[in-house]
């Protein structure tokens, strides 16, 4: 079992990536900048949560920048 998470600065999930089962190695998670309802999120700061079947986790921060059309 592995999450992959993505959470606003005030720790609400935005969206669940992942969250079932996975093959062991590496793998690749796309984002289209969307939340769970399928809209887009805000320009800011979010943060990632990875938990990984041996139960390690990784917690990183990342930048979401929305340019005007």
């Amino acid at each position: 079992h592995a999450e992959l998470r993505v959470f606003d600065v005030q720790g609400r999930v935005v969206r669940t990536l992942l969250d079932g089962r996975v093959e062991a190695g590496r793998h690749v998670a796309d984002w289209n900048g969307n939340n769970d309802e399928g809209k887009e999120v805000a320009s800011g700061v979010y943060f990632y949560h990875v938990e990984g079947p041996d139960g390690q986790t990784k917690v990183s921060r990342f930048t979401v920048v929305n340019f005007a059309p």
